[in-house]
């Protein structure tokens, strides 16, 4: 009797910051001769096909993974973020189910004991810390003070409650999977680890080389930024890139500019045309004159590819799950510039717990400011420590997927049951 072939189906939340790692992960799963399916909604299936080189297009260079759209099939007045439903849906027809957790292994642990804290009164309904004390699951996890909650980092109260039931219907959706798996491999993080039920660390998420054109981007990647790099001295370049969503005051994207220009080093800044709140916004007057010779803007960029050439000296991140994993397992020292979410607990981890980069300090009005950038690049570039742990946890992350580390072996586990 021939053994019946599994088929996954993989349905990405519509945001870059997810459906990158989720092409990712897709492309591995299809690397072991298992069947998958990328189910995208119209909107964002166009989005994902218009990024891609008109050379990922060609019979060779296709994908072994379907990439298909479906109309979301909802009223308008339904709501698009009941990932329970869907779970529940599943179970109901009979479907293995596996969450993928995109953030960090401890920001999951905390989402999972929200229910707990506010029967302890710890927090009230609607995620308010109501002490002064830190939140402590374990001696060997770093505490979240008020302003590191995933859910508080807006001044919005409002905003901070629909974040918060954001966090809580997401822990409630990974209950009902059989499996939770994780962007992360063991050795990062045992403790928050141990605090998962069902988490299958199966981490760092890598593309194989002939399919890395299939990036899962949602904004075409501009890879003259290769080019220049080529010509750059090895480890001199700072790399910018401050996530997806990101949005910086017209004045502090000044002081960024400022800043780089003060290090005299060259430097590569991914630039989103919605990086601001104001599209009238222009650089410092002067600046790209005077960094022409050492500047390179872009878009957006081919991320790994950057981090990995040996040019780069040191990523200036937002601190985004992805981007700090795509960062560890390539060795690159970080500047931390946490916006939104985990990212200042993931900033934490960084300086704090793996001690392979540094935070940047905001001033009385809530910059950061030039010479701030510059004298931590300056401290960062010369600090032998950090650049000794980044390539110390890089090791260990490779050793991780490699043939018989934890994650390689969690990984063929996965597989072995489809």
């Amino acid at each position: 009797m021939a053994v019946r072939r599994g088929h996954v189906i993989v349905i990405p939340h519509a945001a870059q910051g997810h459906l990158a790692p989720l092409m990712k992960l897709s492309l591995q799963i299809a690397a072991h001769g298992v069947k998958v399916t990328l189910v995208n909604t119209e909107f964002i299936h166009e989005k994902v096909m218009a990024s891609l080189p008109a050379k990922a297009l060609e019979e060779d260079q296709r994908p072994p993974i379907s990439l298909v759209s479906i109309p979301d099939g909802l009223e308008a007045d339904d709501d698009r973020r009941d990932y329970v439903k869907m779970t529940e849906m599943a179970e109901k027809m009979g479907i293995k189910r596996a969450a993928v957790l995109l953030s960090g292994p401890a920001s999951m642990a905390l989402a999972l004991h929200v229910p707990k804290l506010v029967e302890a009164g710890i927090l009230d309904s609607d995620g308010t810390l109501k002490t002064d004390e830190p939140i402590t699951l374990s001696e060997d996890i770093p505490p979240w003070s008020r302003s590191e909650l995933s859910w508080s980092c807006s001044d919005d109260p409002v905003m901070q409650k629909l974040l918060f039931a954001y966090v809580s219907t997401a822990a409630k959706t990974f209950k009902f999977a059989e499996q939770i798996l994780c962007n992360s491999f063991h050795e990062l993080d045992p403790s928050a680890m141990k605090l998962i039920p069902k988490a299958l660390p199966i981490g760092p998420f890598s593309t194989t080389n002939h399919f890395e054109t299939f990036a899962g981007n949602l904004w075409p990647e501009d890879s003259t930024c290769l080019t220049w790099l080529d010509k750059q001295t090895p480890g001199s370049v700072i790399y910018v890139a401050l996530g997806s969503t990101t949005m910086l005051s017209p004045n502090q994207v000044g002081e960024l500019a400022l800043g780089l220009e003060l290090t005299a080093l060259p430097f590569l800044w991914v630039v989103r045309s919605n990086m601001t709140d104001d599209s009238t916004a222009e650089f410092p007057k002067g600046f790209m004159e005077r960094v022409a010779d050492r500047a390179k803007l872009v878009q957006w960029a081919p991320q790994e590819k950057v981090l990995a050439h040996p040019s780069v000296s040191c990523f200036l991140s937002h601190c985004g799950w992805n981007s700090t994993m795509e960062g560890l397992t390539i060795g690159v020292p970080f500047l931390c510039w946490p916006y939104f979410a985990d990212q200042f607990h993931n900033r934490t981890y960084i300086c704090d717990v793996w001690k392979i980069g540094l935070g940047l300090e905001k001033d009385e009005n809530g910059i950061i400011t030039r010479n701030e950038l510059s004298s931590k690049i300056n401290t960062l570039l010369s600090s032998d420590e950090i650049k000794a742990n980044s390539f110390q946890l890089k090791g260990v992350a490779r050793k991780s997927v490699a043939e018989g580390g934890s994650s390689f072996k969690n990984f063929k586990g996965f597989i072995d049951q489809i």
